[in-house]
């Protein structure tokens, strides 16, 4: 049975009181239930920025927009590209289809030529694990800073087609695509007269498709949410004609596409990229993330009358 938290020790209340007893827990721990959330407030290029229970906000009538919180301090230096995209991906998701694909999903897909380039989305909504991601004319990073400009160059890629017109397909990626072989395409089926699909049987092969829960949730980059859908619509893999793959990824990404999970696995990425991303959730926020110890739970919440995990380490 484990005491009750002292009153003499660290406040829980505030961030760096949190942050000092989770550095430094005591001895066969503590029982301690916080009944409002932890705030974490910034003032960011004259902004303030609240992040509470993962989500971060900015009320700014200049540059207004909500947002995960990992994501916000992924790419705080961002801030009015931030704002323009969140409502370019607000619009989006009004419209009867859009297709958030699952990160389960493009993890598969980027480890089938070790890709480092995601095409497609916004920043909002673009997955944090590949090097360099982007869309038409629009850089949403680099792993090299001064880069400012979207080349395709050799990177091996992963592009999610339905974030793409058929005009901007043809125009700006097909004469590059042709010619190179590292690249995969995610795409729902195509009409036969569309010039993608035109695109893909002559230049492309399809190596699996699948109708599994392989979407998230349309505003899902909004509250952090991992709810998965299939919206009734299958995935296609597409790759260049004649290329020779691992049996063993065409088979882990043809088990994505049938997937049956109701939530996202996890993210927990080795990468660079990934660790900065994962600074920002509310584990990181605390300081979990660079603390070298055993985490078995995080995040306590009480809902239907049950409480959730709290924080644990050993």
């Amino acid at each position: 049975m484990l005491p009750e938290y002292p009153t003499s020790a660290p406040s829980l209340k505030s961030v760096q009181g949190l942050r000092q007893i989770l550095t430094s827990p005591p001895e066969g721990g503590y029982v301690a239930i916080v009944k409002d959330p932890i705030v974490h407030s910034e003032v960011w290029h004259d902004l303030r920025i609240t992040t509470m229970d993962g989500i971060s906000c900015s009320d700014d009538f200049r540059h207004p927009f909500q947002i995960e919180g990992a994501r916000w301090h992924f790419l705080k230096t961002l801030v009015p590209f931030i704002s323009t995209e969140a409502s370019l991906q607000g619009s989006i998701d009004m419209q009867s289809r859009v297709y958030n694909i699952s990160w389960d999903v493009l993890r598969a897909a980027k480890n089938l030529y070790n890709a480092t380039l995601f095409l497609g989305g916004t920043v909002v909504t673009a997955p944090p694990f590949y090097d360099i991601a982007g869309r038409t004319n629009v850089l949403f990073w680099h792993s090299i800073p001064t880069r400012s400009t979207l080349d395709l160059e050799d990177n091996p890629l992963v592009m999610s087609l339905a974030d793409f017109t058929e005009s901007n397909f043809e125009e700006k990626y097909a004469p590059h695509l042709q010619h190179c072989k590292n690249w995969v395409i995610l795409t729902p089926p195509l009409s036969a007269e569309t010039k993608k699909k035109s695109f893909l049987d002559r230049y492309g092969s399809k190596i699996s498709t699948g109708q599994g829960k392989v979407f998230r949730e349309r505003g899902w980059w909004r509250s952090g949410q991992d709810k998965l859908a299939s919206y009734a619509t299958p995935l296609e893999r597409w790759v260049a004609k004649g290329q020779m793959l691992d049996p063993g990824l065409i088979s882990a990404l043809t088990g994505t596409l049938e997937n049956t999970a109701l939530n996202e696995k996890p993210f927990l990425d080795d990468s660079i990229l990934a660790h900065c991303y994962r600074q920002g959730t509310e584990m990181g926020l605390l300081g979990l993330h660079s603390i070298k110890r055993d985490i078995y739970a995080t995040d306590g919440s009480l809902e239907g009358g049950k409480m959730g995990a709290g924080v644990y380490i050993t």
